[in-house]
């Protein structure tokens, strides 16, 4: 399954909360083998970030609404999201 990872533009602050203003393709997809499991998905994902959310102050996040998010791990902001794109 083909999937994009899109960088956030978001409003707000951790007191009023965040708001996804806008999402921006980083040009980056990953290939995620429908047996995946979240564990070695979110590898793949790092691996095609060519970083690593978690060491970098992301946090995975599971409660979002798209595929897989990464919100900065101090304050709650989201950061990226994936959208699948072939299945």
């Amino acid at each position: 399954m083909l999937h994009e990872i899109l960088a956030l533009d978001v409003w707000g602050n951790e007191e009023y909360g965040f708001e996804i203003n806008d999402s921006i393709s980083t040009g980056i997809f990953v290939d995620i083998p429908e047996d995946a499991d979240d564990k070695d998905a979110l590898i793949l994902i790092r691996e095609a970030l060519d970083h690593d959310p978690s060491a970098e102050g992301y946090t995975d996040n599971t409660q979002c609404d798209q595929d897989y998010c990464f919100d900065h791990a101090e304050t709650g902001e989201p950061a990226y999201y994936t959208r699948l794109i072939r299945d």
